[in-house]
């Protein structure tokens, strides 16, 4: 029976004038005032400074619907000193509460392993494989796992924020109801996910709760002083004293977020040291669910400047003679020059980009960070060495700026940094689409695999333990067929009665396997025309298509791969001509292009930039990318983590001689 207002205030007045109240012991170490209403039993409960409805359900073994069915009042938040009936025999089943308390869900996105979502969560892969005994070294995708809460906060997590524990968002949850449920602000939640917005928030997803950023541990707004650098564009008769005294700042403030600085000219981007008050914990849990929307929705506000600060840390070796260089520093060099064409091209079109370059071999990383004009920077890209990497995305994270990483790839960097992007598609990520795509692709075809005795030790088994496990999920049949020499490989067909469509999946990916088994195909096929060959395979083929491309594109030939340059495409050819025209050279003759990953690099970011500001992360699927040699489209791993580039590509060489790049998201 709902117990009504009148009659629940009645029953606290009695206890409060008479103390006509029996008591009974709750646990060894407290005892708590019981009374009885309507034949049921409560406890009556004085709401502490720091309680939230998340330690109360832990305590008592009751839910929060259970005391706000009892305390309609308590909708609005607990208060201090709140007088509280609690259920003594509580309608929800007590071991279902405390099993919330201890784990969590957590559902499996494509290209996650086991050791990605223990680093994620801060737990061990030994206990997420305790409390999930079936669980298989390769995920499935969609899959729940229970995952238990972490002990201490992770390693990456700051030590003063304390430990977090996880919220899997449920049904007709808001992002006011879990911050008073925990009995945090609604900022201390968007502090905790940086990437947290309207389309992230919702169910299914898990977002962190820095547990000791409870209301009384923050309850007021504290003003916060912090120094930033806004531009300022010199104008006609400006020069250092006259902008020192329009500012309103002293003029060794001025040169010390210029060095160097001494005469200006006209046009000129100037750094102008600025204090802003900030506020903590602006947000309130007195905030209602509509300023709370509102709040989501400022998180997304495009917010552009009409100048874009762009910082680049290459390993130029400037330092060195030309006659020393060595190919990785022109690697790198060509890089810088595929940016500039990228700058180029979106000057003409009207957008301001001032580039501030480093030779991270000429200068120490560190040393470069502590420059003014670093602090405010819109982006940086690079540097190449991982060692210099973690330094910058450490930078980055502190303020706040976003970081581009396209040479390397630290996990767990960017698992936890929510400020870096990865541009290399780490292998468990290109895998799995990759797999995924297979499976749909060659859905109704015959699959074959092809085990070259030879070659036991070349074989893709990382790649090939994805895809049949993909096409086991998937109850997709498939041939395992071992051959020693080319006339066992000719006669496939008849051995195991292929007809139709059927797509070859050799398990080497070595040039002398492809050599044995490319003429065989060809001879088979030709023997028997009713069965329509496709063949599948790897990255590295793209560095064997000078030999095997009338094979490839006769056995209409599929491989996955991160990065491919259609070299016949009116982009490529374009841009080969004008790199020539500008810098009077060919590109270096390396299987991946750096400087159509400069071009690359610099049209998106660049672009990104333009159009939605500093917080372009926000609107990440937006951003047009007609990319040359690399396909973008990132995506954050999780409401706290930094973005991978989750794009692959399927190249087919199609009989009729054409390349078809197909781009899978």
């Amino acid at each position: 029976m709902v117990l009504g207002m009148q009659n629940i205030n009645k029953i606290i007045g009695v206890f409060i004038l008479f103390f006509s109240i029996s008591f009974s012991l709750f646990s060894q170490q407290k005892s708590y005032p019981t009374t009885k209403v309507d034949g049921k039993e409560f406890y009556i409960y004085n709401v502490g400074a720091r309680e939230g409805f998340y330690s109360l359900t832990r305590q008592f073994n009751v839910s929060q619907q259970e005391i706000e069915k009892y305390n309609p009042e308590t909708k609005a938040g607990l208060k201090d000193g709140q007088r509280i009936l609690i259920p003594v025999n509580p309608e929800t089943i007590a071991t279902e509460t405390k099993k919330q308390d201890s784990e969590f869900t957590h559902t499996v996105e494509p290209g996650e392993t086991l050791n990605s979502i223990a680093r994620t969560y801060g737990v061990g892969v030994a206990a997420i494989k305790a409390m999930n005994p079936r669980l298989g070294e390769i995920l499935s995708v969609g899959h729940s796992l229970r995952i238990p809460q972490p002990k201490i906060a992770p390693s990456s997590g700051s030590k003063k924020n304390g430990v977090y524990i996880y919220h899997t968002i449920e049904p007709k949850e808001t992002l006011f109801s879990v911050a008073k449920k925990y009995n945090v602000s609604v900022q201390s939640i968007i502090d905790s996910n940086p990437g947290l917005n309207e389309s992230s928030f919702s169910i299914g997803r898990i977002i962190r709760i820095n547990e000791n950023a409870s209301q009384e541990n923050n309850p007021t707004e504290t003003p916060v002083s912090k120094i930033v650098y806004k531009k300022y564009t010199a104008e006609k008769k400006d020069n250092i004293y006259s902008i020192a005294r329009k500012f309103e700042i002293s003029l060794t403030s001025l040169l010390e977020a210029n060095p160097g600085l001494s005469k200006i000219k006209v046009g000129q981007i100037i750094n102008i040291p600025v204090v802003e008050q900030t506020k903590n914990n602006v947000i309130a849990n007195n905030e209602n669910s509509e300023q709370v929307n509102d709040i989501l929705s400022e998180i997304s506000k495009i917010k552009k400047e009409e100048r874009i600060s762009i910082t680049l840390l290459l390993p130029l070796q400037l330092n060195q003679h030309s006659s020393s260089s060595n190919g990785q520093q022109l690697k790198y060099v060509e890089f810088y020059q595929g940016f500039l064409l990228a700058v180029d091209s979106l000057k003409n079109k009207g957008v301001s980009i001032d580039l501030y370059v480093y030779d991270t071999e000429s200068k120490d990383v560190k040393t470069i960070l502590g420059y003014p004009e670093l602090a405010s920077t819109d982006l940086i890209i690079g540097p190449a060495d991982i060692s210099q990497m973690k330094h910058v995305t450490k930078f980055g994270n502190e303020h706040k700026i976003n970081v581009v990483n396209p040479f390397t790839f630290d996990a767990e960097a960017v698992e936890n940094n929510p400020y870096l992007f990865q541009l290399n598609t780490p292998n468990s990520y290109l895998y799995t689409e990759s797999s995924t795509e297979f499976s749909k692709l060659f859905k109704d075809y015959s699959i074959v695999f092809l085990k070259d005795e030879h070659e036991a030790n070349t074989e893709k088994n990382d790649f090939i333990g994805y895809l049949l496990h993909e096409l086991d999920g998937n109850k997709q049949p498939y041939f395992m067929f071992e051959f020693s020499d080319s006339e066992s490989l000719q006669q496939v067909d008849s051995l195991l009665n292929l007809t139709g469509e059927t797509v070859f999946v050799p398990l080497s990916s070595s040039r002398a396997s492809l050599s044995r088994i490319l003429p065989s195909l060809r001879i088979m096929q030709t023997k028997n025309p009713d069965v329509k060959v496709s063949l599948f395979g790897y990255p590295i083929w793209q560095t064997y298509t000078k030999e095997f491309m009338d094979y490839f594109y006769e056995l209409n030939t599929y491989i996955y791969t991160r990065i491919y340059v259609n070299p016949f495409a009116d982009n490529t050819k374009e841009f080969y001509e004008k790199f020539k025209f500008w810098y009077g050279s060919e590109l270096l003759q390396t299987p991946w292009k750096y400087g159509i990953l400069g071009f690359d690099t610099g049209m998106f970011f660049i672009n990104a930039l333009d159009m939605y500001g500093k917080n372009f992360d926000a609107h990440i699927d937006m951003i047009p990318a007609k990319s040359i040699q690399t396909a973008m489209c990132f995506r954050r791993l999780n409401n706290w983590s930094g973005f991978i580039n989750r794009c692959i590509y399927f190249v087919n060489f199609r009989p009729d001689s054409s390349i078809d790049r197909i781009e899978v998201k």
